[in-house]
């Protein structure tokens, strides 16, 4: 006997089957049989796969006929429940709203980091040369200047490279001028990046020595839109002019890009020209190399100490000859990061302000966390609910339901709820966006929401989030034997191990947020009130934006003569880089010991006009020329050296200590304070002015300064900044985190509390029998409140002991990232207990009270 082919017998079982008609095999394989015998097995084949074929659309058809008849259904029974019971849908929808919103801004921050870079066509091929130099301990991103072509000439594996080095200049078109960071790159510094081109070529831009690219914004701040390709713009470094022509207009770059600049030229301008660019000792530009296709960039890694010994000779015998050289191995080393770790994973290089991964996945854990609390409400309060739709799913299942039906429709339900909630939090999301990029420093706009791949996401989530959240109180749901509803024996509602551990875990994470809340906020405040050893208020600095030690020498001094006929200015001074922008760093061996120091160079007046107390010796005086061989010292300076009597002292490179100064943080509190040295700059000078000024007449002041640098720089805006305010913007990162911790821990709690109104009153009603009954045994309104208080009393108390360690754990590492920090003390977590506690006893005690006062006659008259 013939059978017919194995799939097309499936095919035709399984599209009759599903079609609820008759189906006997053995007809399939006695009609084949037939077929065979007339005409052939090829034809019978042929027949019964097309006829199997054929039926697969009917079968679509109606299964998906019948599979919207029954969703239609089920949509219609989710929305007679919600409407039946308002008050616990509100609840739900309020909750995962809230959290929704919270997890949308939380993923756009998250998004938006690990988007960095990512848009240039060649990232996977693009690295970061990083510097690490194990004699001064620092891995850093500038490297020097001819590091870049001569890596290009080692390596074949190297496709190109393009360097990129920056400096503050003044920029006049007309009657407009401005102080700029002015880019420099290699001409070929767009066929490496993806940088959107408005006009002019990408391949020749820089080509010209003489060209400047400026981005749309730029070219609409110096000519007000009109095509500016072909005018001329003018660049003083320092005193010295430059015309450029604009040769091209980029878009602006995009926020997500670690290379930003608003006018970029080609890197032959550089200060220090032709010598700079072959430097081997000058740091000064971040340098990127593209490889070829299917290189390896640990094989590039493992030739560069061939490379060093190659290319760097004369500086690896000036180290040996100041004994700089480690024995036990290279000090100078070179390897690639890919460009697309830059920007969350720099932490490691000095100098480096970009983000960090830690900082995405803990902002991703405080939004999965949020949300979870969410579903802990939807769960417990739909297991609560079980009680009074026991009766429901009593008849459903006598009528004929199936299990699977009813967890399905539980799955609708969750579904439509979570979809609900998610349009809810869209405008919440928007409403919160200002705020949020205001907190995090993101930039993030409307349409950032509803790009195709965040709504894909969005409807994934909608169904995961309902799936997930319902399917527990579903599948608890649909056990119930028909019998035992009918006859009244089954208990259920939120008395439940599983409810009460939930219930414990929404406690924790909320008291926990608190406890980070009020650990940041602690150390900020104790960072505010430190004493950093200076005096930092009234410090006004501005740019004297000079290249040479003679010309910042003789602005400094027309701006002290003038300065003393000011009544605001109280004292005059400079330096390089005020230490709130950087600082220098070095190894000094000296008294049988080798120190890792970092210093500044200063200027005259530094020490009173900082603010700083001078323990020993003496300030720079200009009276007499062998200061510009001294220094001054820091007292952690003369403590690791052990330096009994430090004045009159010579270091190895010659310079004499006049003078020692109090221990003063110049650096983050993050960072202990380590030796430092002030010396006298022969080459820039006060390159930065120092104003210290009176607090109690600050626009007064700023006037007269402003008049003192219009009479004697005419040609230089005036740009000044308050050095508090620069130091702040160390803590910026700390004040962030903070603000997103506490504003989590409002939107927890507030979660957690409409969570505990729905269980509260879920609990109350299933238990308003008891309540009755002991009113009418005599109990009072305060006993029988305490009898309700006291269950949530109890999972709070056991919140705080698994809270309380743990928050002392985490929020302790924390802490341990300040070198001089707050002690986490008993009243971080007694102010957190009390306050959890003070509002969930806020929350409840309405409907507690409420139930406690009901008249027993009302409760009881239908029993």
């Amino acid at each position: 006997m013939h059978r017919p082919p194995v799939i097309a017998r499936w095919i035709l079982s399984v599209t009759n089957r599903k079609s609820n008609r008759e189906i006997v095999l053995g007809d399939f394989d006695e009609f084949y049989d037939d077929i065979c015998s007339e005409r052939g097995a090829l034809y019978a084949n042929a027949w019964f796969c097309l006829h199997a074929l054929k039926s697969i659309p009917a079968f679509l058809k109606t299964n998906f006929y019948w599979g919207v008849v029954m969703f239609r259904n089920y949509l219609k029974m989710a929305i007679r429940s919600f409407v039946r019971h308002k008050a616990v849908t509100t609840i739900n929808i309020l909750g995962l709203s809230v959290a929704l919103a919270c997890a949308t801004l939380f993923y756009l921050f998250v998004l938006d980091e690990l988007s960095y870079d990512r848009f240039h066509k060649n990232v996977n091929n693009i690295y970061s040369v990083i510097n690490t130099d194990n004699y001064y301990n620092y891995n850093y991103r500038p490297i020097p200047n001819a590091t870049g072509p001569a890596l290009k000439e080692f390596f074949p594996e190297i496709k190109q490279q393009v360097r990129i080095s920056r400096d503050h200049v003044t920029v006049k078109y007309q009657d407009k001028i401005f102080n700029e960071d002015l880019y420099f790159a290699d001409a070929n510094f767009f066929d490496m990046f993806s940088f959107n081109t408005i006009t002019g070529n990408p391949h020749t831009m820089l080509v010209n020595e003489n060209s400047i690219v400026l981005t749309e914004s730029s070219a609409e701040k110096y000519f007000n839109g009109i095509d500016a390709v072909g005018k001329q713009l003018t660049v003083m470094f320092g005193s010295q002019p430059k015309e450029f022509m604009v040769s091209g207009i980029i878009e602006n770059l995009p926020r997500n890009s670690t290379i930003q600049f608003n006018m970029l030229t080609n890197i032959k301008n550089i200060a220090a020209g032709q010598e700079g660019l072959t430097s081997w000792t000058w740091p000064r530009n971040n340098t990127y190399v593209e490889l070829n296709d299917n290189i390896d960039p640990k094989y590039i890694d493992e030739q560069m100490p061939n490379f060093v010994k190659q290319y760097m000779t004369s500086v690896i015998a000036e180290r040996k000859s100041r004994g700089t050289w480690l024995q036990e191995g290279e000090t100078i080393e070179f390897w690639l990061q890919n460009m697309k770790d830059i920007y969350l994973k720099s932490d490691f290089a000095t100098g480096n302000e970009f983000s960090n991964i830690n900082n995405s996945i803990i902002l991703a854990a405080i939004g999965f966390l949020v949300l979870f609390i969410a579903g802990i409400n939807f769960v417990n309060i739909s297991i609560g609910r079980a009680s009074t739709r026991a009766l429901e799913v009593g008849v459903r299942k006598v009528l004929g339901a199936e299990r699977k039906n009813l967890i399905i429709q539980h799955w609708v339900e969750s579904i439509a709820t979570v979809a609900i909630s998610m349009i809810a939090g869209l405008f919440l999301t928007l409403l919160l966006m200002p705020l949020f990029n205001e907190i995090a420093n993101k930039q993030f706009l409307p349409e950032d929401i509803f790009t195709l791949q965040n709504i894909s996401v969005m409807l994934i989530a909608i169904i995961v989030i309902g799936i997930a959240a319902g399917s527990f109180p579903g599948i608890f749901i649909s056990r119930f034997q028909p019998v035992e509803i009918m006859k009244g024996k089954l208990k259920v509602g939120g008395n439940n191990f599983l409810t009460k551990s939930m219930i414990v875990i929404q406690f924790s994470v909320s008291v926990f947020l608190i406890i980070s809340t009020l650990t940041m906020n602690k150390q900020l405040d104790f960072i505010n009130s430190t004493d950093l050893g200076f005096d930092k208020e009234g410090i006004v600095t501005l740019s004297a934006n000079e290249r040479d030690f003679n010309t910042n020498d003789k602005i400094f001094n027309l701006v002290k003569t003038k300065a003393e006929n000011c009544s605001n200015i109280l004292s005059v001074s400079g330096c390089i880089f005020p230490f709130s922008e950087a600082e220098g760093e070095g190894m000094l061996q000296m008294n049988g010991k080798r120190i890792h120091y970092n210093f500044t160079g200063v200027y005259y007046n530094y020490i009173k006009t900082m603010g700083m107390t001078l323990v020993e010796g003496r300030d720079f005086s200009p009276d007499i020329a062998a200061d510009m061989d001294a220094i001054v010292v820091n007292e952690e300076f003369v403590k690791q050296f052990e330096l009994d009597n430090p004045i009159g002292m010579r270091t190895p490179s010659g310079s004499t200590i006049i003078g020692v100064v109090k221990n003063y943080n110049y650096r983050s509190l993050q960072n202990k304070i380590e030796p430092v040295i002030h010396w006298i700059d022969e080459r820039w000078g006060p390159y930065t002015l120092l104003f210290r000024i009176s607090t109690k007449n600050i626009s007064g002041a700023l006037a007269e300064i402003e008049n003192i640098w219009k009479d004697i720089q005419p040609d230089k805006p005036f740009n000044y900044n308050f050095f508090d305010q620069e130091l702040a913007t160390r803590y910026a990162k700390e004040q962030r985190w903070s603000a997103i911790t506490f504003y989590s821990s409002l939107f927890a709690i507030f979660i957690t509390c409409i969570g505990l109104i729905g269980m509260t009153s879920i609990i109350t009603e299933r238990r308003i029998k008891e309540i009755g009954i002991r009113k009418v045994l005599g109990a009072s309104v305060k006993q029988i409140s305490q009898n309700l208080f006291g269950n949530f009393i109890i999972l709070m108390g056991i919140s705080f002991a698994i809270t309380f360690p743990l928050g002392y754990y985490l929020m302790n590492n924390w802490l341990e990232n300040f070198a001089y920090r707050t002690n986490l003390g008993v009243d971080t977590f007694l102010i957190s207990g009390i306050l959890s506690l003070t509002i969930t006893i806020a929350t409840i005690s309405y409907q507690v009270i409420k139930a406690a006062m009901m008249n027993p006659v009302d409760i009881l008259k239908y029993e």
